[in-house]
């Protein structure tokens, strides 16, 4: 059991042999995962849900990944296969848990020292759509404090302007073209978006059209953006009112 990690759930790709799992024993996980030798080796993928600020648990995850180097020290890449490696954090990164700070120092510090071939992205969350509005009614209040807040804050913007954070990633699995998102789309939210865009509708194309609208709505003047755009809004199912977007919507419901 990963101790104090309750909000993260971890999924591995090994040779584009996909699997996803509750983290309850991350050294058995990814003993199971093995690369199917049938297809040609590709880049690894490692994705990691809600963090929600543990902190510690993010590290263990990452070191029993083989994507760092330890799970109590520093945030350093372990060398990687040829292929390189994809870390892909699926967002809601803040709230709930101690150390929020400590995790974006954390991802930020491996997307800027990313290997060869290897890259971090990390995509927004709702949570982390709540602070960038200037909502922090979830946050942790020992330690999130006004500075810890205005500096993730700052992180999440120069990640968003760099585009190391946004809505939607594209990545192909067995040569099934697989979008990522926080959520999902809803197909009443694809038609939508479908009658905007006219003409060509592709998986390059959504994910496109959601990460400028992520990009444009980023670009605001004053200190919290308002993210005026159904593809932000919640849905009935989640107590909205919109048609349920990507980030939000619960396909459990």
């Amino acid at each position: 059991m990963v101790k104090g990690f309750h909000y993260l759930a971890l999924l591995l790709v090994c040779a584009c042999t996909c699997t996803a799992v509750e983290v309850e024993n991350v050294e058995t996980v990814c003993s199971a995962l093995k690369p199917d030798t049938s297809i040609p080796p590709q880049r690894r993928m490692v994705v990691v849900g809600d963090i929600h600020g543990a902190y510690d648990g993010l590290r263990e995850v990452l070191f029993h990944a083989n994507v760092t180097t330890s799970a109590e020290g520093q945030c350093e890449w372990v060398e990687q296969p040829a292929e390189g490696t994809t870390l892909l954090q699926i967002g809601d990164i803040v709230d709930r848990g101690p150390g929020s700070v400590e995790v974006w120092r954390c991802l930020d510090t491996l997307a800027e020292t990313a290997p060869d071939d290897s890259e971090a992205v990390i995509l927004l969350g709702n949570h982390d759509l709540w602070w960038l509005k200037g909502y922090f009614g979830d946050r942790n209040e020992e330690t999130d404090t006004k500075a810890n807040i205005m500096e993730v804050l700052q992180r999440m913007r120069d990640a968003l302007g760099s585009q190391r954070m946004r809505g939607a990633y594209l990545h192909e699995v067995r040569g099934i073209k697989t979008i990522f998102t926080h959520a999902g789309f809803r197909p009443e939210m694809l038609s939508a978006i479908r009658d905007k865009q006219g003409g060509d509708f592709s998986p390059e194309s959504l994910v496109d059209y959601y990460n400028d609208k992520v990009l444009e709505h980023h670009n605001c003047t004053s200190l919290f953006c308002p993210y005026r755009d159904e593809i932000f809004d919640a849905g009935p199912d989640r107590g909205g009112h919109s048609i349920g977007g990507p980030l939000w919507t619960d396909f459990g419901v």
